[in-house]
């Protein structure tokens, strides 16, 4: 791989990495699991509603897009 293709091929594994992430804080949000600690009350997570199911597919989306194009970049 040339330089140049191993920068974009760096940006697009950053993207995609980022893109879990975010996705990983959105599933905590609305399903946080943590350990149980006695004596400490367990939170639930924020309600689902229709915007957060679509919060969620769009961050899904953004996660395989990324992963696509950074597989693409890979030549995988």
């Amino acid at each position: 791989m040339s330089d140049i293709s191993n920068k974009k091929a760096d940006k697009a594994l950053r993207e995609y990495l980022e893109a879990v992430d975010s996705y990983h804080q959105l599933l905590d949000k609305y399903f946080p699991v943590r350990r149980v600690i006695p004596g400490v009350p367990i939170t639930p997570g924020e309600p689902i509603t229709e915007a957060a199911l679509e919060e969620l597919e769009e961050a899904e989306a953004k996660v395989a897009k990324t992963l696509k194009k950074w597989h693409k970049l890979l030549g995988l």
